[in-house]
């Protein structure tokens, strides 16, 4: 989980029906006035993973650089910047599994270097939450709830058929 002061990313890594429990939840819990999160989007659902990438979790506050923080990045394409974002955790993920005694922070909780370029910036993760070509929790559910085989009228027959010659 990457937590920034208005907003966040979370990886889950699960079997498919915990992540979809969990999705449920965030449909429930991202509704009304009194909404827990909002404006929250999902960017990729992955199946049949081999192997997890991130075998821990660790919590640690750190001072990101403004540079970190911010970005321009209404200039990017769709199309070039989610695969950039995935691209981003990935990498993370496999830094840390590479190097899982390997602090992230460095001196005065400062991101260290090999890692920083691997943070995905806070206005990049406020962009993606707005932009519409995302589904949020309840858009997801909606489509996934939905049967696969929809039947069309012209599948209908009336009267049902029969055979025109009887044997015998």
């Amino acid at each position: 989980m990457l937590l920034h002061p208005t907003c966040a990313v979370h990886l889950l890594e699960s079997s498919t029906d915990r992540l979809y429990a969990v999705i449920r939840d965030l449909a429930r819990t991202s509704e009304g006035d009194q909404a827990t999160m909002k404006n929250t989007k999902i960017l990729v659902l992955s199946h049949n993973i081999p192997s997890r990438l991130f075998q821990q979790w660790h919590g640690r506050i750190i001072n990101l650089p403004v540079t970190l923080l911010m970005d321009n990045i209404e200039q990017e394409p769709m199309d070039k910047l989610v695969p950039e974002c995935l691209s981003l955790l990935l990498k993370l993920g496999v830094h840390l599994l590479a190097n899982p005694k390997k602090a992230i922070i460095g001196m005065n909780d400062s991101v260290a270097e090999e890692v920083r370029h691997l943070i995905i910036k806070e206005n990049t993760i406020n962009y993606l939450c707005e932009r519409p070509e995302f589904d949020t929790p309840q858009q997801f559910l909606e489509v996934y709830d939905k049967p696969v085989y929809v039947l069309q009228e012209s599948e209908l027959v009336w009267p049902a058929p029969h055979h025109l010659y009887s044997s015998g």
